[in-house]
Formats: C-alpha cells, structure tokens, sequence
C-alpha cells in the first residue's frame, strides 16, 4: 500500500472537475481529463492506496463530482489542514503562498494568476500544455511540501485526516 497526492481543477464558483492531476509515492503521475474523467479510471488508479492526500477541498468536489463516498473507503489528509496549525505566521495560506515560505519556486507559476479563468484558457489547446504541467506542479509541491513539514514537525497524518459523515 502507498499514498497518492491528488489536485483537481474546476470551473470557477464550485463548477465542474475538468482535470484532476495524481502523483503515487511510487512516481506514478496521472493527468485524468476528458474522456478520461471517469469514476472507473480514478477508482483504479487508488486502488490498492491507502492514503489521499490534498490541499483544501478536492476530496469534497471529487465526492460530489462522482457520487461516491471517499473518506469511507480511503484515509483523505487535508494538508491546508497541518498548515493551519503548523505555520500561523502565514497569512494566506495558499499552496503557493506555502511554497514561498518553504523556498519552493515553481516553473509555472504565471499560471496561478488565470486559477479563477484556467476552465476558459483549458479550451485553447495550445494552453492546455501548459495547464497540465501547472496541475502536475500542483501535486509534486503538495508532495514535497508536505514531505518538508512531516519531517519538520514530525506530527501524524492521521490526525489531519478528513473524518466522513455519520
């Protein structure tokens, strides 16, 4: 069993999953888009994982995009979660904003001024490239972020786990 590091993109106001992007602890990485987008595709890609690991509120879409429960089935760790309680001393605490403070630069970070419009420019194909590679450094800093922060402060995942609903 290991873990997987997931980020969906969405239309903008809590609109539809246009891509969701996966990297295992193993180095597998998934771009799930188009026809592609399945319940049946994500579903094997997490078999046999124990661990989900996202940064705000990717399980809640994913649940709702898919009509599934996920928190029942897998361990689903909210890493905004440990930066709430890990690092107060960032004010906004964004995946991005948590990378500065960690001294990560990403190459494609001109792509998180168009967050709120990438469903638009994910329709040009000649963006679509780009949008890609800006969801895969999406998981690869959720990954090392995270990895930065288990070793820092030594806490348990399991205790930023997202519980499901009773």
């Amino acid at each position: 069993m290991y873990d997987v590091f997931l980020d969906t993109e969405y239309k903008d106001k809590g609109g539809a999953i246009f891509l969701i992007g996966i990297l295992t602890t193993h180095g597998e990485e998934f771009a799930l888009y188009g026809p592609n987008l399945r319940w049946n595709v994500l579903e094997k890609i997490l078999r046999n994982k124990k661990r989900i690991f996202v940064y705000g509120p990717d399980i809640g879409k994913l649940e709702t995009h898919f009509g599934v429960k996920m928190k029942e089935r897998w361990h689903c760790i909210n890493v905004f979660s440990i930066v709430k309680k890990h690092l107060p001393e960032i004010e906004k605490k964004s995946l991005i904003n948590v990378e500065k403070f960690l001294g990560l630069y990403r190459h494609t970070e001109d792509f998180k001024r168009f967050t709120r419009v990438l469903d638009v420019h994910w329709k040009d194909p000649k963006k679509r490239a780009g949008i890609l590679e800006y969801n895969m450094e999406d998981v690869v800093f959720l990954e090392t972020c995270y990895n930065i922060l288990l070793d820092y402060f030594k806490f348990d995942p399991e205790d930023f786990r997202i519980m499901p609903k009773k």
